[in-house]
């Protein structure tokens, strides 16, 4: 532990433009000043029990900066498990990076966003400490300003893509064919604690969703991506327990059986004309065309115009033959410096990302 760690062990304390600042890491306690500075700078409507799922249930931790008593800055991140070719690690999934809108114009290299992130990284990633390395989905300028810091690498982009259902009304896009067959099952009928015929939903949901991460684990291994690990627990957590979103899981089977080959996440069902978002797929990556014909599919049904999916470069790779309609970029790929990875390593990780991979969407 460097000295710069083991002084945020405790609040440091500091001057920036003339101001007495503390610099401490975020506390149970500090909860009302978070969600205060959340719904500043997001607009977002995160409320205590948003904050329980996420900083209590989630294990997350995060680095604060206060003026007085009042939260002017945050760095958080969320514990995560990751197969990086096969072996799997404790990462920290970076995220809620906020600066009050007052404090952004700081004219120092130190500047708020400095101290939160690099106090984050510094106390929490690297040899030796809790996780072995950072990685996020910053937006872009955040991301610039990482790296201008030299605080952190940009290591690729995440893309949207879109596929327009009125485009495709005529073609096969849709068609499952005679080998497959699909299951939908909305996340409102699988709350264990409405009915007991709820709780044999949740189980049977379970059941295919270990099932589907067993095929997907030798993927991961096989084609030496870096893969979040989608088990039950980060499943449930993620999807079921999330209190302020609902989700919808497709199920892909043979007609014949009844074992599960992989599950798609995608959004709750939204107006006829709005979007569909593909946030997941968890089961073998060479079925990822197969299953985006099943969201297609249920977009259709659902009268949705189009279907968006977030997808990193490798991701992107195997739906390329798909009829993508439009490609933009949504975010980056950033890893801290401070993880006890090289600038080569980082570069050269082939990650499986999609949008159920953030834990804002």
């Amino acid at each position: 532990m460097n000295a710069r760690s083991a002084l945020l062990a405790q609040p440091q304390q500091l001057n920036l433009a003339d101001q007495a600042l503390t610099l401490k890491v975020l506390a149970p306690e500090d909860e009302p000043a978070f969600l205060a500075l959340h719904q500043e700078v997001f607009g977002s409507s995160a409320d205590p029990v948003w904050f329980d799922w996420k900083y209590k249930l989630g294990k997350a931790v995060g680095m604060s900066l206060w003026h007085g008593q009042r939260m002017v800055a945050h760095c958080g991140g969320i514990p995560r498990h990751v197969l990086h070719q096969g072996v799997l690690q404790h990462d920290l999934q970076i995220g809620d990076v906020m600066v009050s809108p007052e404090w952004r114009g700081a004219l120092t290299r130190q500047n708020p966003f400095f101290h939160v992130s690099e106090g984050l990284y510094q106390t929490f990633l690297g040899a030796g400490k809790a996780f072995h390395m950072g990685f996020g989905f910053p937006n872009d300028r955040h991301m610039r300003l990482a790296v201008k810091l030299g605080i952190g690498w940009r290591i690729g982009e995440v893309h949207q893509l879109r596929w327009n259902l009125d485009a495709k009304a005529n073609s096969g896009a849709f068609n499952l064919g005679w080998l497959w067959r699909d299951v939908v099952m909305p996340s409102s009928a699988i709350e264990a604690h409405v009915s007991h015929d709820a709780g044999d939903a949740h189980a049977s949901l379970q059941l295919a969703v270990e099932q589907a991460w067993q095929r997907m684990q030798s993927d991961a291994h096989t084609l030496k991506y870096s893969m979040g690990q989608r088990d039950w627990a980060q499943f449930e957590w993620r999807y079921l327990k999330r209190p302020d979103k609902r989700y919808q899981f497709v199920v892909l089977k043979r007609p014949w059986s009844s074992q599960c080959a992989g599950i798609a996440v995608v959004s709750a069902p939204a107006e006829p004309g709005a979007a569909l978002l593909w946030l997941d797929w968890i089961g073998p990556t060479q079925l990822i065309t197969t299953a985006q014909r099943m969201v297609m599919k249920l977009a259709k049904a659902q009268q949705a115009s189009c279907v968006t999916c977030w997808a990193s470069a490798e991701l992107e790779e195997t739906l390329a033959g798909t009829a993508i309609d439009s490609i933009e970029t949504c975010a980056v790929m950033g890893v801290p410096k401070a993880s006890n990875i090289t600038a080569d390593e980082a570069q050269n990780l082939r990650w499986w990302a999609m949008a159920g991979d953030t834990d804002f969407l």
